[in-house]
């Protein structure tokens, strides 16, 4: 199954676009940018599970571009570093805070961290995130992480430790695609936890 969740824009005075985002094909297991395995082996999923409750916050937010970069991330990077661009955090900000979803569940026999993170991802199809979400060349970004919504009011920073999966798309403007945005994380590997760090940090636009 491919979730998506759904952006509108306001294009003009009358007219709205329903962007969809999808993260790709998520049975049985989540894709890699949601079940990848830190240096001692263990999936990262791992980290929300608390005994029987398994506990991710989904955050979404965007990175502004100006303008629209290749897809690679060497080349998003030197895009970044060139001061003629201005790539920043849209959300990052008090006052615009990042969409985020709380979401809990109850594991039950044989259940374990990694399906109920596919679970999860698959729970948000078709849920509408925003109605007013940015019209400039951006980077979408979806974070899952063990901390709360509560805790990251105000734009608070990740704790690293409690990251369980990053992805992002390619560079686009919401209100100009004509098909799904795919988010993902550019990894060949499972063993990319230094990967989901840099992608929720942001290392990932800037060396």
């Amino acid at each position: 199954m491919r979730p998506w969740i759904a952006f509108l824009l306001l294009v003009g005075c009358k007219e709205t676009v329903t962007v969809n985002l999808t993260f790709g094909d998520t049975t049985p297991l989540p894709p890699i940018g949601f079940r990848c395995r830190d240096s001692a082996n263990k999936f990262l999923p791992a980290r929300a599970a608390n005994l029987r409750v398994f506990h991710v916050s989904m955050i979404v937010d965007y990175y502004a571009l100006d303008g629209i970069p290749d897809c690679r991330p060497a080349d998003m990077i030197k895009w970044c570093n060139d001061k003629t661009h201005d790539c920043h955090v849209i959300t990052d900000d008090p006052n615009a805070p990042r969409i985020c979803i709380d979401e809990d569940r109850t594991l039950g026999p044989g259940d374990d961290a990694v399906k109920a993170m596919a679970d999860v991802l698959t729970a948000l199809q078709g849920r509408l995130l925003t109605t007013d979400a940015p019209h400039e060349p951006l980077i979408v970004r979806a974070v899952a992480t063990a901390q709360t919504c509560a805790e990251l009011a105000g734009g608070a920073a990740y704790d690293v430790g409690k990251l369980v999966g990053c992805a992002i798309s390619c560079p686009v403007q919401l209100d100009t695609v004509t098909s799904d945005v795919l988010l993902a994380l550019p990894t060949l590997t499972d063993s990319c936890e230094a990967a989901v760090d840099a992608c929720a940090t942001g290392a990932f636009i800037k060396d």
